[in-house]
């Protein structure tokens, strides 16, 4: 808080405040910054907006899907990548070991693993990563008559599967040291320990 009464600045506002004197500079700069998206995404808090709170339902297993990619350490078996799927209105998880983020390896996981087990989505959520936004995935999700949205680059936790993440991380952090090298095999169990607590 800076003795202006305005909260939270960024360092280039501070800066220009610091050497220019402009008449409604600040207001008109501020302005500009909360409308740029690589300007908020490079913001450590971005203020919440004002308004009423309207909370977000989903009113059926398999309406929406949150999907996301998390990295771990390489296994003998090649896999570095999880790729994260939960339903929006269970919160039902599921994790698949993937070699790569490439969009085609992506799909792959969601088409031949997931899909036929938990069924096809009506929505997909997803944030900005090339794996999910690309030519591929527009045409597979056409296809499939699926609506795709994707998260604010300001606000990556409207993401309901990226706090799983954490959660995730911590079950196979506890697990003995062979299966954590091995986590891609044990990764069934922790989504399980997760799915019936």
């Amino acid at each position: 808080h800076d003795g202006s009464g305005h909260r939270g600045e960024s360092s280039t506002l501070k800066r220009f405040n610091q050497s220019f004197l402009v008449p409604g500079a600040r207001e008109t700069l501020r302005k500009i910054q909360q409308k740029c998206s690589a300007c908020l995404a490079k913001e450590r808090s971005v203020p919440a907006r004002r308004g009423v709170h309207v909370p977000r339902v989903t009113g059926n297993v398999g309406e929406k899907t949150y999907i996301d990619l998390v990295g771990f350490s390489n296994t003998p078996r090649g896999n570095k990548n999880i790729l994260t799927v939960m339903d929006g209105f269970s919160r039902y998880a599921c994790a698949y070991p993937i070699p790569n983020k490439e969009a085609r390896t992506v799909a792959k996981a969601l088409m031949e693993q997931h899909i036929p087990q938990h069924g096809v989505p009506l929505h997909i959520h997803s944030d900005n990563g090339l794996e999910f936004v690309n030519k591929l995935w527009v045409e597979l999700l056409q296809m499939l008559n699926i609506k795709h949205t994707t998260t604010p680059p300001y606000n990556p936790s409207s993401n309901a599967v990226e706090r799983w993440h954490r959660t995730l991380g911590s079950i196979l952090r506890t697990m003995p040291a062979d299966m954590q090298r091995d986590w891609d095999l044990s990764l069934g169990m922790a989504v399980f320990a997760y799915n019936t607590t």
